[in-house]
């Protein structure tokens, strides 16, 4: 995976969500009923941006981010602005462009995802 330029941090963002890391498990399931978890201390995280009352620039510099890193292709970095952690090797999961009223107003959702 190539990398590309770190995600737009001078576009304010209306509001940031990072549900709980979806960590992956193991299940072993024995003859006398007993159960074995292995849960792995690393797994997906993902945050949800959602933009509102942007102008077309800031709309077309989050999109032009979106291009360069070719949707899903392309790893970046992404500072989370809540507690400045730094994450390396993070992509997109999906951008939609909501619907507008006026084109000086756009709203955006983006959802990007890294392995941690």
């Amino acid at each position: 995976m190539a990398t590309v330029s770190a995600y737009p941090h001078t576009i304010t963002i209306a509001k940031l969500v990072k549900p709980p890391m979806e960590y992956p498990q193991v299940r072993y399931e024995y003859d006398d009923g007993g159960v074995d978890v292995n849960v792995s201390p690393c797994g997906l995280q993902r945050f949800v941006l959602t933009y509102e009352g942007l102008s077309s620039t800031d709309a077309q510099t989050i999109l032009d981010h979106y291009d360069e890193a070719k949707g899903k292709t392309h790893t970046f970095d992404f500072t989370n602005p809540r507690d400045s952690v730094l994450y390396t090797g993070v992509s997109y999961e999906s951008l939609d462009v909501q619907d507008h009223v006026k084109s000086w107003s756009l709203n955006l959702n983006v959802v990007l995802r890294v392995y941690i």
